[in-house]
């Protein structure tokens, strides 16, 4: 038991000191940082230069990507991106939009993401003419915060306030460093992950989920391998039949430049991310014709 509470007690304080400034590479001075104001449930909700635009109406060319987990998907980024494409690229939160740029509303940190160039793809392939980018991530944190702990009522709002307007196209769950520097038992995580997809098909049914393989965060684990427990299981939740696919393995595309501290994504990092995540969305789409693609209209108030 002690050698456990040991473990456990190591792994928190590498997790915090991740997460808490994650000042591994230095970021882009951004003053607008210093005004930035979060919600009850730690995601940024306010920033300066933050230009509101009126939500688009979904319909068949119009992309609803919701991403979802730790810091890799949550602004921890090195590089702050803009979208090229003005209002047809839009950051959902909290029943309202803005144009996309980084950092997005939805997750806790206030640097770059990956999100906004992979919407920016969608859009130059001709696979989508709007893309709405809804997050809800949370550096640091193991899945059954997600499932059943502390963030489970940040990731039902998150779903209950986007359902209340859109349908999407496509659900990113890129989550697993934590796990791995804790050591969470696979069926542990298999269960956790489940019980997530449980809410996500009660609101969506048939909207794809894709699965990333993120387990690599060096400063957190020296010891990495790439047949890791938690990679492994990533890979095994893969079920096509239940609309649960293969995402990005991002342990497998990155080179150690993509990583600005050996865990987060560097630039370069972000953009293979958003290419990869854009083949594998725009060729579900066209293979299935899929449902998650049709007009979506919630009976809900409409956004404000």
């Amino acid at each position: 038991m002690r050698r456990e509470l040991v473990i456990t007690a190591a792994a928190a304080l590498a997790i915090s000191a991740l997460v808490v400034g994650s000042d591994l590479w230095t970021p882009e001075p951004d003053k607008a940082t210093q005004s930035a104001a979060f919600d009850q449930f730690g995601r940024l909700a306010s920033y300066a230069g933050k230009e509101k635009a009126a939500c688009p109406q979904q319909d068949v060319k119009t992309a609803v990507i919701f991403a979802i987990g730790q810091s890799n998907i949550a602004n921890f980024g090195a590089t702050r991106l803009a979208t090229a494409h003005g209002a047809r690229v839009v950051n959902f939160f909290d029943g309202a939009c803005w144009i996309a740029r980084s950092p997005l509303y939805g997750a806790d940190q206030t640097h770059g993401e990956p999100l906004t160039p992979l919407a920016d793809r969608l859009i130059e392939s001709g696979a989508a003419d709007r893309v709405v980018l809804a997050v809800a991530a949370i550096g640091g944190r193991p899945i059954a915060h997600f499932a059943s702990g502390q963030l489970r009522p940040m990731l039902d709002d998150a779903i209950s306030s986007l359902g209340a307007r859109y349908k999407p196209t496509a659900i990113i769950w890129h989550q697993g460093e934590s796990d791995l520097m804790i050591a969470t038992p696979p069926e542990d995580y298999r269960r956790d992950f489940n019980a997530i997809v449980a809410r996500l098909r009660a609101r969506w049914p048939e909207v794809p989920v894709f699965v990333s393989v993120a387990t690599k965060c060096l400063p957190m684990l020296r010891d990495w391998r790439a047949d890791n427990a938690i990679a492994m299981t990533q890979r095994q939740l893969v079920d096509p039949a239940r609309g649960i696919f293969a995402g990005a393995d991002t342990d497998a595309l990155f080179a150690e430049a993509d990583r600005a501290d050996e865990c987060h994504m560097a630039g370069s990092g972000q953009q293979k991310f958003a290419k990869a995540y854009a083949e594998l969305i725009a060729r579900t789409r066209a293979h299935k014709g899929q449902s998650s693609a049709e007009p979506f209209n919630a009976s809900a108030a409409p956004a404000r």
